[in-house]
């Protein structure tokens, strides 16, 4: 079949093998379309616009200028995409949120990491902590850091602000759900993969710029270990996130097809 080229309000030319100018139209909506509920508003479209191809034809008009009366009487591309993008106060909203969550699970990330450096180093490669004694030329050879003090204070506290921030969190979800404005991550199911990767990279990070000016006690410098150590966990759980929202989708069309 030939390319054919058709002209619409409000954008340029399309050159397409189908023929029909409806489809020609949403190709051309989903492609510009950059908001959360794209699939939703591009299937509304297409549900309008078809019913008003069908009330076109069902009072004498032809098949093509039924399309081109429900493409025109719609609205242009353009037009659709101004009128579904989110306000930049909408934006901002949703990235304080993403951002709220993402604070509240790497706090409670890290009194997990320090647990499990503790055991790590502690308990399965079984280090010894070797200080000062009070006589002159004594030593104290210990099985754990220095600093308990400190290191518990600190996993501690990060729990506590952790937990208070996810409760934070969960009820001011709960808020925007009863006014029917459930949170929606920014970038979409992008947002996991970008998480993953500024924690991998901001973790890290900040461990290569302050750990060579670190000159702590054991419990204060597993604590900081602890902190960049909780980065890679919650990477991970991004990662995890972002493997199930793409497997997802396609068990999903599996079993309807099953089903079907």
């Amino acid at each position: 079949m030939e390319a054919v080229r058709h002209r619409y309000p409000g954008g340029a030319g399309v050159v397409g093998v189908s023929g029909d100018p409806i489809e020609e139209y949403l190709a051309r909506l989903r492609a510009q379309l950059r908001t959360p509920d794209a699939d939703l508003v591009i299937a509304e479209a297409e549900d309008h616009l078809r019913e008003s191809v069908a009330a076109g034809v069902a009072i004498g008009m032809t098949q093509r200028e039924a399309q081109e009366a429900a493409i025109s009487a719609f609205g242009s591309v353009r037009a659709v995409v101004r009128a579904n993008r989110r306000p930049a106060s909408a934006v901002a909203a949703e990235v304080g949120m993403a951002v709220w969550k993402l604070a509240a699970a790497y706090l409670l990330a890290v009194p997990v990491a320090g647990v499990l450096l503790l055991i790590f180093f502690y308990q399965v490669l079984q280090i010894h902590t070797v200080s000062p004694g009070p006589a002159p030329d004594s030593l104290i050879i210990t099985n754990g850091p220095p600093d308990m003090v400190t290191l518990i204070a600190g996993l501690s506290g990060s729990a506590i602000a952790g937990l208070a921030l996810l409760l934070g969190y969960r009820r001011r979800c709960r808020s925007l759900r009863r006014r029917g404005q459930a949170p929606q991550p920014p970038l979409g199911a992008f947002f996991p993969l970008v998480a993953a990767i500024f924690m991998l990279l901001a973790g890290p990070a900040a461990g290569a710029l302050i750990g060579p000016h670190l000159h702590l006690p054991g419990g204060t410098a597993l604590l900081a270990a602890s902190a960049v150590a909780a980065s890679v966990l919650v990477a991970l759980s991004d990662v995890a996130v972002m493997a199930v929202m793409i497997v997802r989708p396609g068990r999903d069309e599996e079993e309807a097809r099953y089903a079907g």
